[in-house]
């Protein structure tokens, strides 16, 4: 939390006060769709937790690879979507140049895995 809150008062120094509300507009989107996927956070730790207890650790492996692997679905569509609606994310968002646009994207890809390595790693 202080590396985020030193995060932002650092980008609020660098960037301009356009650029600055692009970012925090575009960072708002990336978690409105990443914040229910702590719900599958809780699920992997929970699954951990019970394959450890039952000295089925083998199957820890197995969980992660087949969550990553729907969740590389989830992150294909994802991507496909804001790149098929980066037009009206621009537009909807006053931005002018679509590489944050497409930055965001890549970054709701890499925020759909975090849950499945947090929970398995807690």
């Amino acid at each position: 939390m202080v590396a985020n809150i030193g995060f932002t008062v650092m980008l609020g120094r660098k960037l301009t006060p356009d650029e600055y509300s692009i970012f925090l507009s575009l960072m708002y989107i990336v978690g409105l769709f990443s914040s229910p996927m702590q719900a599958l956070r809780t699920v992997i730790t929970h699954y951990t937790a019970r394959f450890i207890q039952e000295d089925r650790k083998k199957e820890i492996a197995h969980l992660i690879r087949r969550w990553f692997f729907y969740m590389a679905g989830v992150s294909v569509f994802l991507f496909a979507i804001v790149m098929l609606q980066s037009e009206w994310i621009m537009a909807s968002q006053k931005i002018d140049d679509p590489a944050p646009v497409r930055i965001m994207g890549l970054i709701l890809v890499i925020t759909v895995f975090y849950p499945i390595l947090g929970g398995a790693m807690q």
